[in-house]
C-alpha cells in the first residue's frame, strides 16, 4: 500500500520558510510505503527531485489546474493513495499509512467534511473535504486529472475538487480526523496535524516543530498507532 504526499507550496515567503520546516520535520522521517512531493506555480525547468514547478498562473483560482498538472506528472509513478496536503501541516508518515490501511480501496476522497460556498441551488448539498488534508484513492484521483478545469475555475481548489466529484457521484468518506495545533492545544496522535496561524503564518513553524518534538519525545519516532 503505497501513498504519495502531494504538498501545496510557492516559492515566496512565508511559504518558503514553512516547507523548509516541513523538510526538516515530517518529511525527514524514512517511510517504505510513502513519500512526499510538493508542487507549485514556476517555470517547469526549476522542477526537482522533490518539487514539481507547472506553469500555471499563481492565483489561487488556477489551483485545480495546478493539480491536474500535477497529477498527469505523478501518474506513472506507484500510488495507491493521493494524500493531499498544505505547507500548513505535519504529517505523520506510519500513522498515514495505518489510516490507508482502514479506507476503501475505490471511491475514496477522506478528509475534514465542509460545504462549499455560492452554488447554485441543484448543487446545494454539496460539499467537500478539507484542503488541509484529504485522501483520494487511484480512481478518484483518475476522475480529478479528467475532469477539472483546463483554467481557472469559480471556486478555490478544495470547492472546486467537492463540486467535480460531487458531479461525478463522488461523496466525502466520512469520519477523518486531525488535530488542530495551537499554543495551547493538547496534541494527539493522529496522522495530520493542522499548523495554521492565519494572523502571522511564520507562526506555523513554531507550531510544526512542536508537533516534532512530541513525536521524539514520546518514541523517538513517529507514532505507530
Amino acid at each position: 500500500m503505497k501513498i504519495l504526499i502531494l504538498v501545496t507550496a510557492s516559492k515566496d515567503e512565508p511559504w518558503k520558510s514553512i516547507i523548509a520546516a516541513q523538510r526538516r520535520t515530517w518529511a525527514a522521517w524514512a517511510h517504505p510505503d510513502v513519500d512526499q512531493l510538493w508542487y507549485r506555480s514556476g517555470p517547469e525547468n526549476e522542477s526537482t527531485s522533490d518539487t514539481l514547478s507547472l506553469d500555471t498562473p499563481q492565483s489561487t483560482y488556477y489551483m485545480p489546474q495546478r493539480l491536474k498538472k500535477a497529477l498527469e506528472v505523478i501518474w506513472d509513478r506507484p500510488w495507491d493513495y493521493l494524500f493531499k496536503t498544505s505547507a500548513s501541516a505535519y504529517i505523520c508518515k506510519i500513522c498515514l499509512h495505518n489510516k490507508a490501511m482502514t479506507l476503501p480501496r475505490e471511491k475514496c476522497y477522506y478528509g475534514i467534511e465542509g460545504a462549499i460556498a455560492n452554488l447554485p441551488q441543484e448543487f446545494k448539498r454539496a460539499t467537500h473535504a478539507s484542503g488541509g488534508g484529504a485522501f483520494f484513492s487511484r480512481d478518484v484521483a483518475q476522475l480529478l486529472r479528467k475532469h477539472l478545469p483546463d483554467g481557472s475555475g469559480p471556486h478555490v481548489e478544495d470547492g472546486m475538487i467537492g463540486l467535480t466529484l460531487w458531479k461525478l457521484g463522488i461523496r466525502v468518506t466520512p469520519n477523518a480526523q486531525r488535530c488542530v495545533v495551537t499554543p495551547k492545544s493538547r496534541l494527539f496522535n493522529t496522522y495530520l496535524y493542522r499548523c495554521r496561524n492565519l494572523e502571522d503564518r511564520l507562526k506555523d513553524i513554531a507550531d510544526i516543530e512542536r508537533v516534532e518534538n512530541y513525536k521524539r519525545q514520546r518514541h523517538r519516532k513517529p507514532e505507530t498507532t
